[in-house]
């Protein structure tokens, strides 16, 4: 199995919800996680 690297870059200044992308699933970030959708739409 191969392997991957993933970055995030979390701005703590920026004004809330954060959206967060790693190809497969979108997280949404408020005062925590909110949720997180996958590629399908499923959250």
């Amino acid at each position: 199995m191969g392997s991957s690297t993933t970055s995030y870059v979390y701005d703590v200044n920026a004004s809330l919800p954060n959206v967060l992308a790693d190809g497969t699933f979108k997280y949404v970030y408020g005062l925590g996680l909110a949720y997180a959708v996958d590629s399908s739409g499923n959250v």
